[in-house]
């Protein structure tokens, strides 16, 4: 009976069933936020400002990190395991950013901006450099690697 279903309403229901798990996920949150505020603690105890901006209490891990795989759509289990989190880390960070998703994606952009800013900046700084380095002759003590690893391709081009 489902296999006689179109596109359009496997479409359909696949984004309904989207939506309901939006719904459980955000209800999740709430509750286990407000739990932690029942019992005097705070609403995400291992998630921190740090100079690297938010990070995972314990850790240099920021959310910038685990927003790349966010993004991609990565399971919570693989984010954990990928990570070496424990459940409560993992809940915290995935948690934090489904609730200040906007804040936490404007942060995500800027730090993105920083670190391409930061790519460009050492390769033009290092260019000039690594031109250098790579039209220096071998040193003569590595003269008989250098001999054997040119035989090599030799080798594996033939």
């Amino acid at each position: 009976m489902e296999n006689s279903l179109s596109v359009q309403e496997l479409t359909q229901q696949l984004a309904q069933l989207e939506a309901e798990i939006r719904q459980i996920k955000v209800k999740l949150i709430k509750l286990r936020r407000d739990a932690r505020e029942a019992q005097g603690e705070p609403r995400y105890p291992h998630i921190i400002r740090t100079d690297s901006g938010l990070t995972i209490d314990g850790s240099r891990l920021t959310l910038y990190s685990i927003m790349d795989l966010v993004i991609a759509n990565y399971p919570p289990e693989y984010i954990k395991d990928f990570f070496n989190l424990t459940d409560e880390k993992n809940n915290d960070a995935l948690d934090y950013i489904e609730e200040y998703r906007a804040e936490v994606e404007t942060e995500y952009q800027l730090v993105l901006k920083q670190a391409e800013e930061n790519r460009i900046y050492w390769e033009e700084r290092n260019r000039e450099h690594l031109a250098k380095v790579a039209a220096m002759p071998p040193k003569p003590e590595y003269a008989e690697i250098y001999k054997k690893l040119k035989e090599h391709r030799e080798k594996y081009k033939a």
